[in-house]
């Protein structure tokens, strides 16, 4: 089940983190297309995020633990250990473990899948550049459909369990038409 929370939640001192690592992103990413190009097939994208795709495999009980489809950066936070020092003034009794930081251009996308592999709590505070231009997707078992929750401008936090097959999949995937930057984190109750 997803949880939405308010991005008030979080520290102005870990705002200021994520913020501050912006233009770092853009400036790999930059160098990243002058090196490789930038080249995104569309079709993948309405196929592998589409309701039709997904709803088979739920129904016939498959799994796609990882995303096979997908436009976007992956970065590697240079400030990981100062997220982390203010995600443990919020999760004390948690381990605290990055788990992918995304940045998706306009166009930009993840396919569905269920994160199987890894059935634990995960957050994820996004910053979006746009309202309504960004979308986390996701199957609400509960209600058996499918919610888009829309990326407002600024900070956007939800907090999410995966599980494994038996326990029920949590199917997900992300569509943006703007600039989308996603901060992910595995929230392991251990300590």
């Amino acid at each position: 089940m997803l949880i939405p929370l308010d991005s008030k939640t979080l520290s102005p001192k870990l705002l200021d983190v994520l913020l501050k690592c912006i233009p770092q992103i853009n400036s790999e990413y930059s160098t990243q297309i002058a090196l490789h190009g930038n080249i995104i097939n569309l079709q993948d994208r309405v196929k592998y995020t589409s309701d039709e795709y997904v709803i088979p495999l739920i129904t016939n009980r498959k799994d796609i633990p990882v995303s096979t489809n997908k436009f976007l950066y992956h970065f590697n936070s240079l400030n990981n250990g100062r997220i982390i020092t203010e995600l443990m003034k919020i999760y004390p009794t948690h381990s605290i473990i990055p788990s992918g930081s995304f940045y998706y251009p306009p166009g930009g996308y993840m396919s569905w899948h269920t994160n199987s592999d890894v059935p634990v709590n995960h957050l994820y505070i996004t910053y979006a550049d746009c309202d309504d231009k960004s979308c986390f997707k996701y199957y609400d078992s509960a209600a058996g459909q499918i919610i888009s929750d829309f990326d407002k401008q600024g900070f956007n936090v939800r907090y999410f369990e995966t599980c494994n097959v038996n326990k029920g999949l949590f199917w997900h995937c992300v569509v943006s038409d703007c600039n989308r930057y996603s901060f992910g984190f595995r929230i392991i109750n251990n300590l």
